[in-house]
């Protein structure tokens, strides 16, 4: 008997992906316990599953005759591309920026690399925490005492925890 299809672990898990041991060595597999029986689901955040998945999708289009379909997912999917290609520059120098320590080259990175408000939040609050850790290491106490209140209190719903930030205190 086949198993039951699952809907992806994301949407089990409120959009949070959670992974359990994979299926092989490649890593395209995601096993996912079903009751007693066991379901392999196609790991989604795979680049390489997602184009031959777009492909298999406009080659059906294709076959079906469903030209103005193919077309307006092939335009998407390049758009989607050429927007990635985009972004490689900018998150190199955040990148370089974050390892250097180079913190108001983060803040004017972090606009132009990360997308979503969400997300560029998140990251700053990270980036934020790991300069005042670096101030509190230097000896900068009244500096990083600020810091904590100016940079981080205000981002302090983005913690990874609920006590992250009290801890910091």
């Amino acid at each position: 008997e086949a198993p039951t299809p699952r809907p992806p672990s994301s949407a089990r898990t409120g959009g949070c992906r959670r992974s359990e041991a994979g299926g092989d060595a490649s890593g395209i597999f995601h096993n996912s316990l079903s009751g007693s029986r066991e379901a392999m689901l196609v790991n989604g955040d795979d680049p390489q599953i997602k184009q031959e998945i777009l492909q298999l999708i406009v080659q059906y289009l294709y076959d079906e005759g469903y030209s103005a379909s193919v077309t307006t997912v092939q335009d998407e999917a390049n758009v989607r591309r050429l927007e990635a290609q985009r972004l490689r520059p900018a998150i190199r120098r955040l990148r370089r920026a974050v390892l250097e320590g180079d913190w108001p080259e983060v803040e004017k990175q972090c606009g132009r690399a990360i997308v979503g408000d969400k997300q560029q939040k998140t990251f700053l609050y990270s980036a934020y925490r790991l300069q005042y850790l670096e101030l509190l290491d230097s000896g900068e106490h009244q500096k990083a005492f600020s810091h904590l209140t100016k940079r981080l209190k205000p981002l302090e719903a983005c913690a990874a925890s609920p006590g992250e930030f009290r801890e910091l205190c």
